[in-house]
């Protein structure tokens, strides 16, 4: 199989080879599924630094060693056997992959048949479970009539939801870390569709260019062939090898496998040979420039790569209230039958005419107590309806919301306890570590392609339906957007001085200063604002024709939040939190406060142990205009986070808005003047450098009078848009 090597470690690594083989391809299985070509295997981990077999495959004696995680692809002819062999022969599929338990019921998890509206949108099948040591198993379950096709993305059905991966590799002149950003469609059955690719490219934000092999590709690439190896391994693996050739001008090694920090010395060498007897004539032009001359990201800075956007088109018309979060029957009764132990509230009350939040654990069995969210409804029954009502609209269009139950005894509101941090949370914790953790930045970035996906599901929904609205409604987002907020918020934060580098300025003079960024002129606070204010108007925005969406108004870092703990399941959990502005309104206001509260980070929420930056500072005072110096600072994360709002969210929005006869060109200026409120309404700004960012980024945004022009201003503020 692995051709005539004859060193002994060579012999060694035959033997794990076998063992695998013995194990895995049982030929009373393989007989009766002759639809079953190639059995492919990750056999890397079971081979030690050393070059020595695992313990577990030399012989039966139980070893006390941790279990390892292990995947695995199986090629089958046809489409329909896929259906066939997971559906109806999955105890033959278990045996072969060695899983005594599934991850989830089979009730749970079955594929579409051909017939369905979702056979179209998939083109593998990933099945999991746990062997007798509780080790993880997988197999991602693939047709030859899928390789015979001109794809290079391969979309997976999954009951596990993973979007992110960390991929090590050996650079030029250390190992760098690139997370691959995979996108994933949560279905109406609730399960995923994981958007895979064959490569994973950076984005040209970075001074970098890498190219990765996809999560399936890899096993594939990399994994030893144990059935078909000759008849259909080898041309898989000479495929997905051809493609990267193509796209990455080089030839693929042990060295382009994101393990193969891990990699002894003699799987390299079977595995170098293996590729070159898969592609022996891979073609080869001008490699790619690793790294560029002017590649300024300092060593902890983390790469981010992305494949091609994909959308899925049965999903927007689906309403998902029918599978909300609610607090179970059971639990509500126990409280409204007072079978409950109150716990204090959960923060002091500063502002009295609001509802107060407590919790309340059911009695009993310590072991089954329930812990239940609680908001306190003051006598105001109008508030727990209204909140209710917002939040059952919400559920039918955002599949993360947490809709209450009314208790009858209290009138007040009751949600499941939920126990986890923020987006925003973790981009503080990021920051401190200096982005060095990579659970934290795993977090955050799949926070936000959760975001993203359930923003465009929630807007194209809108979209395919016929909103009425009435002539004189004021949007409730609007008080987001309120020029006398913004300045009140202001003021509460500087009083009547404002102290810069070029001494202090009252706040009235300051309004009425022209500014000189850079060395570029804009119009004075005073007048920007007058003019935000007047575009943002309710009559304004309703003569505009902006699209209307149903949004949630701040889905930004502090809104968005994911559990503590990973369920075994592997299906991280995210709650939307607020949907107290939610209904319908103009996209492009919807858009503004995560797209400022999350790309201008720090400003927004104070530097969090950040050192200031000293290159921003106000340098003069001259002819009523103030003179500034603006160093705009995006690492490579908030980048990332750039990105993926265009790839996953504004850009598909935007076309299919444009098919549909919008122009959101003519709306731009919405945004804008949207964006310079949030920068004037910011908080923490008491260092220089802060409130020279918020208000620099404001103000630049502000002119954007296109989207071609947006864009421009994003290139002024650090961010790499094209």
């Amino acid at each position: 199989m692995i051709g005539t090597y004859s060193t002994k470690k060579m012999d060694s690594l035959q033997a794990v080879f076998q063992a695998l083989s013995d194990n895995v391809a049982q030929d009373e299985i393989l007989s009766r599924h002759p639809e079953i070509l190639a059995i492919f295997l990750d056999i890397s981990q079971f081979y030690r630094e050393s070059g020595a077999p695992s313990p577990s495959l030399q012989s039966n004696q139980e070893q006390p060693r941790r279990p390892r995680n292990w995947n695995s692809a199986v090629v089958v002819k046809t489409k329909d056997d896929i259906f066939t062999l997971v559906n109806e022969h999955r105890k033959d599929l278990m045996d072969m992959i060695g899983v005594v338990r599934e991850h989830c019921t089979e009730t749970e998890f079955q594929v579409p048949s051909a017939s369905s509206q979702l056979w179209p949108e998939f083109d593998a099948v990933r099945f999991t479970g746990y062997d007798q040591s509780s080790a993880k198993r997988s197999a991602t379950i693939l047709s030859l009539d899928y390789f015979s096709q001109s794809k290079t993305s391969l979309n997976i059905l999954s009951y596990e939801d993973k979007r992110i991966y960390k991929v090590t590799q050996s650079g030029p002149r250390s190992l760098t870390i690139t997370y691959q950003i995979q996108q994933a469609t949560l279905l109406p059955n609730q399960l995923y569709i994981l958007h895979d690719q064959w490569v994973f490219q950076t984005s040209k934000s970075q001074n970098i260019s890498s190219v990765t092999f996809g999560p399936t590709a890899d096993l594939l690439v990399s994994g030893a062939c144990v059935v078909g190896r000759d008849q259909y391994g080898l041309g898989i693996k000479g495929k997905l090898l051809q493609h990267y050739s193509q796209v990455s001008r080089q030839r693929a090694t042990a060295a382009s496998l994101g393990r193969n920090k891990g990699f002894s010395d003699i799987y390299v060498e079977w595995l170098n040979q293996e590729l070159n007897d898969a592609c022996p004539t891979c073609n080869i032009t001008e490699p790619l420039s690793t790294e560029s001359e002017d590649h300024s990201l300092s060593p902890n800075q983390p790469f981010f790569s992305f494949g091609e956007t994909k959308t899925i088109r049965m999903i927007p018309h689906h309403d998902f209230s029918s599978s909300a979060n609610m607090l179970p029957l059971e639990v509500y009764e126990k409280f409204e039958d007072g079978l409950i132990s109150e716990n204090n509230t959960l923060y002091n009350q500063t502002r009295p005419s609001r509802p107060s939040p407590y919790t309340v654990t059911t009695t009993g069995d310590p072991d089954t107590a329930i812990k239940i969210f609680c908001k306190e409804g003051y006598d105001d029954k109008n508030y727990t309806r209204d909140e209710f009502k917002r939040a059952e609209s919400a559920s039918a269009f955002y599949p993360r919301i947490q809709v209450p139950r009314i208790s009858m005894t209290r009138d007040d509101l009751l949600y499941p306890f939920f126990t986890g941090l923020g987006q925003a949370s973790y981009r503080f914790a990021y920051n401190r570590v200096g982005g060095g953790e990579r659970e934290i930045a795993e977090k955050i970035l799949y926070m936000e392609m959760v975001k993203a996906e359930d923003m465009l599901r929630a807007y194209r929904k809108s979209l395919s339906q016929n909103i009425v609205e009435n002539a004189n409604r004021k949007y409730e987002i609007q008080e987001f957007f309120s020029q006398d907020s913004a300045i009140r918020t202001f003021q509460e934060s500087y009083d009547a001085y404002i102290p810069l580098s070029c001494g202090y300025i009252r706040l009235h003079k300051l309004m009425g200063m022209q500014w000189s960024i850079n060395g570029q002129l804009y119009p004075s606070l005073s007048t920007l604002l007058n003019e935000a204010s007047q575009r943002l108007s309710s009559a304004s925005l309703r003569e505009s024709s902006c699209p209307l969406v149903f949004g949630l108004g701040d889905v930004d870092g502090g809104r968005v939040m994911l559990a503590s703990d990973t369920p075994e399941c592997g299906r991280p959990k995210v709650v939307f939190i607020n949907h107290r502005v939610g209904g319908f309104h103009p996209v492009m206001l919807d858009l503004a406060v995560p797209l400022y509260k999350d790309l201008f980070f720090i400003p927004q929420y104070g530097e969090g142990g950040q050192i200031g930056n000293p290159n921003t500072y106000a340098s003069e005072i001259k002819n009523n205009t103030l003179f500034v110096n603006f160093e705009p600072r995006i690492d490579s994360l908030t980048q990332a986070l750039f990105d993926i709002k265009m790839r996953y969210l504004i850009q598909p929005f935007f076309e299919e808005a444009r098919k549909l006869g919008y122009s959101l060109d003519d709306h731009v200026p919405i945004l804008s003047s949207a964006l310079l409120l949030c920068a004037v309404s910011a908080h923490a700004l008491s260092m220089e450098d802060s409130f020279i960012s918020s208000f620099a980024a404001g103000i630049i945004l502000s002119t954007s009078k296109d989207w071609e022009g947006f864009l421009a201003n994003l290139e002024k503020l650090g961010f790499v848009t094209k």
